[in-house]
């Protein structure tokens, strides 16, 4: 009987360990996931450029976020990459719960491509980029 305790206590420990495997390639439903493969989380409103001043020009995004497909309610801002040149600007929300954001260039030539990567920023994580280009045109 000695014997046999150690080996009925064993098997019961073993077995309660097993979980389910996890499928990691299925792990990419989550829209705040980098991995996400689901729609597009960020909308495009407005891509202009306007004048403010003789020989300025300002490239101009206003963009929509999603965030009805959230997880839960949470506070975030928007971040822009300039593909041109590496910049990264975090943009608050305009109004708490608020998901509109506007984005401002004001180092553009009329006719160059200008090109953004777009993500939800979360704390210290960001969401899957999403690439936006846009001629600098009056």
């Amino acid at each position: 009987m000695k014997r046999a305790l150690p080996l009925l206590l064993l098997v019961p420990w073993l077995s309660s360990c097993f979980k389910d495997p996890v499928d990691i390639g299925a792990l990419n439903t989550n829209p705040l996931d980098p991995d996400y493969i689901g729609p597009p989380m960020i909308t495009v409103l407005t891509d202009s450029t306007f004048t403010p001043a003789a020989g300025v020009f300002v490239h101009y995004l206003r963009v929509r976020v999603d965030d009805a497909r959230f997880p839960s309610s949470t506070t975030y801002q928007l971040r822009v990459v300039d593909l041109e040149d590496g910049s990264t600007t975090n943009i608050p929300q305009n109004a708490p719960g608020g998901n509109t954001f506007e984005h401002f260039n004001s180092f553009v030539t009329l006719g160059q491509e200008y090109c953004y990567d777009l993500s939800v920023y979360i704390e210290f994580s960001s969401a899957r980029p999403e690439r936006h280009c846009g001629i600098a045109q009056l």
